[in-house]
């Protein structure tokens, strides 16, 4: 079997469970952050670090759509100033879609054979100026350059110090046709940091003093500057990109010491470490009507979705700046630099002067040469958990359709041989052909065939022909009963991970479960990981990430 061939079906239960319901193993899964810090390189470039990824199907009032949100830069310490926290100029953030996998239907089980090659890509680009560079300040002094410091009215006004907008491409890898410039002239702006007094309407009741307002049920209902920074293309896709508060959470204080997990091994309630910080999200949500192929009518199949981050093979420097030189300003008659002669594979480098080729100008640091990835995600989890240190940078820079080639730590999880060791359990340690179902390759796989998936309490799916499936929103989702009918598969699937993942979902206590067995499961974790009622209270509409967390006030777990 070739690495670009990789025969991982999906069954009828999507990944429903992929046998998974009839384990009978013992183990506790120590899971991490998702993604959070999962590699030793991408744990020291931030900028291009996945944290989670999240893929769901949902309506935006006229028709159905595919959410795909991805969060980057792990851990943001909301007060963390004056620098605050933003996205990379020098990072190409890529969004990936497979929705052409061969499908095939034998006995009623209907099967989709995933490749890991994308059919659609969409690549965000981000650009930063400052209004003003006479000041410390990069919120609340801006384009005045004076002491006329003040609250941001709207994104991107005179109080806005640092401003980013961004542009997004489309690329078809597969049909090899030419690229589209989705922003169409628009100036996509992304908001400022929340960090209190001088971003007063994310806060409760528009005061920089209160907490942030989120749980929003309507888009009228988010504060002000998220609803300025909803941006809705031509071809009628939605996009966001800016701060929101980490919507995932997980006792990572006591997973990766010992596994003395809290809850579990160790009988002191758990906590969520990740509640007060922030994370940078891209999202999108994507008419289903533009994701149609002929093996996807009408959009409406089982999708694979995953993320990338990208730099350029060599990053440049600059040489000592002469006193005052704005390290940003390029060469001109009255600011002295010189020219950097620099030669890079797929280059033709001289004295180019267009940053994205290569900079001749030794007072500003530059990228040049081809792009390379550095990061990718899609299911939480593998590659933190389960990779080995020796290949975690190996598994961020290479394809999914090589997946084949880590097989082995799906296969054969050194976790479960820990966890032996250490919880005295008897987890199946070879043969995991479940866990590889979901792992390899690693694609998000969610089924857009289904009605908008329950996201909260009090939401209801599609129970199906003679209301066999079990709609109540569960934020254990399958292990919760927590299913919904899918046309494409004639079955009940699950409403969150591992069909696609929603942002409530508790995927360490799902992983739990599909690990434990659902009866030993039920009967050790009747409530997953006991944190569902710490997690950040999500928005309710696109883009649906809770709301920044104020830098003034804001409050982390307690340990």
């Amino acid at each position: 079997m070739s690495s670009g061939t990789q025969r991982h079906r999906v069954p009828r239960v999507l990944l429903g469970l992929l046998a998974l319901l009839s384990l009978a193993t013992v183990v506790a899964l120590p899971a991490g952050a998702a993604s959070h810090r999962d590699a030793p390189l991408t744990s020291q470039d931030p900028t291009a670090d996945q944290n989670d990824l999240y893929a769901f199907v949902s309506s935006d009032g006229t028709q159905k759509v595919l959410n795909v949100i991805a969060s980057y830069i792990p851990l943001e310490e909301p007060a963390d100033g004056p620098n605050y926290f933003k996205f990379a100029d020098d990072v190409r953030y890529d969004l990936y879609i497979e929705n052409s996998a061969p499908v095939s239907s034998v006995s009623g089980v209907t099967t989709t054979t995933f490749t890991g090659r994308p059919d659609v890509a969409y690549q965000f680009r981000f650009h930063t100026k400052y209004q003003c560079g006479s000041t410390f300040l990069t919120i609340g002094v801006g384009a005045q350059c004076d002491a006329n410091a003040g609250p941001i009215a709207t994104v991107g006004d005179n109080h806005q110090n640092l401003i980013q907008n961004y542009t997004i491409t489309q690329v078809n890898p597969k049909a090899g046709t030419p690229s589209v410039d989705l922003t169409s002239g628009q100036t996509l702006l992304v908001p400022p940091d929340n960090i209190g007094r001088a971003t007063p309407l994310y806060n409760q009741g528009g005061n920089g003093d209160n907490v942030a307002q989120t749980g929003a049920l309507t888009t009228g209902a988010l504060d002000a500057y998220t609803q300025q920074s909803i941006h809705t293309l031509p071809n009628g896709i939605k996009v966001f990109a800016g701060q929101r508060a980490d919507a995932f959470y997980a006792d990572l204080g006591s997973t990766f010491d010992l596994l003395q997990l809290r809850g579990l091994k160790d009988p002191t309630p758990p906590v969520n470490t990740l509640k007060g910080f922030n994370v940078h999200v891209i999202a999108m949500q994507i008419p289903l009507s533009q994701l149609a192929s002929p093996q996807c009518p009408n959009g409406q199949c089982v999708m694979g979705v995953y993320t990338a981050s990208w730099r350029r093979a060599v990053t440049v420097r600059p040489s000592t700046l002469s006193p005052g030189q704005d390290p940003n300003a390029p060469c001109s008659t009255t600011i002295a630099c010189n020219a950097t002669r620099i030669r890079v594979t797929g280059v033709n480098a001289s004295t180019i002067t267009n940053p994205d080729e290569g900079i001749a100008n030794s007072s500003t640091a530059f990228s040049i040469g081809p792009w390379q990835q550095v990061g990718r995600l899609a299911n939480p989890l593998f590659n933190e958990v389960f990779v080995a240190l020796k290949d975690k940078d190996r598994w961020n820079q290479s394809k999914p359709s090589d997946d084949a080639q880590f097989s082995s730590y799906a296969l054969n999880p050194e976790l479960a041989v820990l966890a032996n060791a250490v919880l005295g359990t008897s987890a199946q340690t070879t043969g995991r052909t479940d866990l590889a179902g979901i792992f390899i390759p690693d694609l998000l796989k969610v089924d857009t065939s289904t009605a908008p998936v329950p996201l909260m309490a009090g939401d209801v799916g599609d129970p199906g022909p003679g209301a066999k499936c079990g709609t109540a929103f569960s934020t254990l989702s399958v292990f919760g009963k927590d299913t919904i009918y899918s046309p494409f598969q004639n079955t009940c699937v699950a409403s969150g991970w591992p069909n696609g993942r929603r942002l409530p979902d508790d995927v360490v206590g799902i992983a739990l479960y599909a690990l434990l067995g659902p009866t030993t499961g039920a009967a050790a974790l009747p409530n997953g990981t006991g944190l569902s009622g710490m997690a950040p209270v999500n928005n309710h509409v696109f883009p649906f990430s809770p709301t920044p967390n104020n830098g003034r006030n804001h409050q982390h777990a307690s340990q």
